[in-house]
């Protein structure tokens, strides 16, 4: 069992050091914007393929944190959102936000009572789940995010996976950088176990699914695999000074289209099954 009091005071920390700051989490700036639109495409792909008007649509943002993205999210439609957060003190930030119609309450995903039976349109997570340190914990927390979804609904899981880090790090070495791995509050999924252990449960959407017109969906699982490469590989071996985040030389490749798959974080469209 896993020390849940070291990945709240983690929290604690965050929310001391940022407030209702968008870096909160995420200090990497690009990537926490890069992040953020995802999800907002993502939402409104759902929300305009669907017979139902987005006042009629129940969004939950699990892991809200400080409230940054579900307050981008609540501005840009009109439907009913919540914000789920194990962390009291991130809560406090976000509940000081004000957000009109965005509601928030404590909840730990591992604790089967905290997730309300079929609340939800769409559940979407953004690095969260990557915060339960047992495999088996992780996958008993998917089946509470199913749980949570109406019959057909869609769980936008933006998580982080080993795969991604494994593409970059050989990148690393073969240029003598050295690798990199989680955080030490992180746990990365292995995709394999992970789709075979939610298989009952999930369909894998493919993106091109729901764009249509020839688009290629693994751009969007993908989405940050260019910049991810060009600010932990490419970057790293080039400079002549320390490595820091958030340099202009490294922002400007945040315009590259997605190629390969480079990044940990990724974005994987589940939607619930019939059962």
């Amino acid at each position: 069992m896993y020390d849940k009091a070291m990945i709240i005071d983690h929290y604690r920390e965050q929310a001391v050091k940022w407030k209702d700051d968008a870096r909160s989490t995420m200090e990497d700036e690009t990537i926490r914007n890069l992040e953020v639109d995802k999800l907002v495409e993502t939402v409104g792909l759902l929300i305009a393929r669907s017979s139902k008007y987005a006042e009629e649509f129940s969004i939950l943002d699990l892991g809200c944190g400080n409230g940054y993205t579900v307050g981008v999210m609540s501005e840009k439609f009109p439907a009913k959102f919540t914000g789920f957060d194990m962390s009291d003190d991130m809560l406090d930030v976000a509940i000081n936000r004000d957000l009109p119609g965005v509601d928030f309450k404590v909840c730990d995903i591992t604790i089967e009572e905290d997730a309300p039976e079929a609340a939800f349109d769409i559940v979407y997570t953004e690095r969260c789940l990557i915060n339960i340190l047992d495999e088996g914990e992780q996958i008993r927390a998917m089946y509470s995010v199913c749980r949570m979804l109406k019959p057909g609904g869609f769980y936008v899981m933006m998580e982080s996976f080993q795969d991604g880090t494994e593409l970059t790090n050989k990148a690393r070495m073969e240029l003598g950088i050295d690798p990199i791995g989680p955080p030490f509050h992180n746990l990365f999924f292995d995709k394999n176990r992970l789709f075979e252990a939610i298989n009952p449960i999930f369909h894998v959407v493919d993106f091109a699914d729901i764009r249509g017109n020839g688009h290629h969906g693994k751009e969007d699982q993908h989405f940050l695999s260019s910049y991810y490469f060009m600010s932990r590989v490419f970057y790293p071996s080039v400079t002549q000074a320390d490595v820091v985040r958030n340099t202009e030389f490294v922002k400007f490749f945040s315009f590259l289209p997605p190629m390969g798959e480079y990044a940990p974080t990724q974005c994987v469209l589940l939607q619930k099954l019939a059962r």
